[in-house]
């Protein structure tokens, strides 16, 4: 049975993802000059901050994500960050300055699936009585998050970009759509949307995620600090 007081305390997990959800719909199309080059349109630019300032809360938690989510889906996402397999295994927040891709769509993927995964697993969380590890790790990003308001969540992406100015990868190392067409039959399936919460008793919904794996994951070294 789960305790009303956790499922209020994860409660705070989805109050932040609404907040991300508000902050991304709120990403408007400025007038460009049309005698100006722009490489990369500003739309791209705030997208770009607000996903890697959400992977870096996102990383942090790992090991108690993976173990909802399992550690398949979790991998897809760093491929679609386009980070090297051989830091795949490393329990660590992959440096992202000039590494972060540039395709918008790419872009809601990765940022919709890590909200995706942080729902699914505060909905698993909240129905448990505490006391695993994994609980433990999970209910510090609740305490973490608690209180923290939309100005916060502001405030923290302008320190990121004081802090971390150049995200997009250079020129030369575009993406090319073309190597994530498998991507977007992910991206059209899943509609990029939250799934609702599920009813009691019910295990959470995930759409074009497939089910958790079974298995503890790795006792890896911790994740770096925020």
């Amino acid at each position: 049975m789960s305790n009303p007081n956790t499922q209020t305390k994860f409660k705070v997990i989805d109050d932040f993802i609404a907040s991300i959800l508000v902050l991304f719909d709120n990403i408007k199309i400025p007038a460009v000059d049309p005698s100006k080059t722009i490489n990369i349109l500003p739309t791209t630019i705030e997208k770009l901050f607000l996903t890697y300032y959400v992977y870096r809360i996102w990383i942090k938690y790992r090991v108690s994500l993976e173990a909802v989510v399992g550690k398949a889906n979790f991998k897809h996402i760093l491929e679609l960050m386009s980070i090297p397999d051989k830091y795949h295994g490393i329990y660590i927040s992959y440096p992202m300055a000039n590494k972060m891709p540039v395709n918008e769509k790419q872009l809601d993927l990765i940022l919709f699936q890590m909200l995706q995964q942080l729902h699914k697993s505060a909905d698993v969380y909240s129905k448990q009585p505490g006391g695993t590890g994994n609980y433990i790790e999970f209910s510090t990003l609740a305490d973490y998050l608690t209180g923290k308001t939309m100005e916060n969540i502001i405030q923290d992406i302008l320190q990121i970009k004081m802090l971390v100015p150049n995200l997009a990868k250079p020129s030369e190392d575009f993406v090319s759509w073309d190597k994530i067409l498998p991507f977007a039959a992910t991206y059209e399936s899943t509609g990029i949307t939250i799934p609702p919460p599920a009813e009691a008793g019910q295990p959470a919904a995930q759409a074009g995620q497939p089910a958790a794996q079974a298995g503890q994951p790795d006792t890896a070294a911790e994740p770096a600090p925020i």
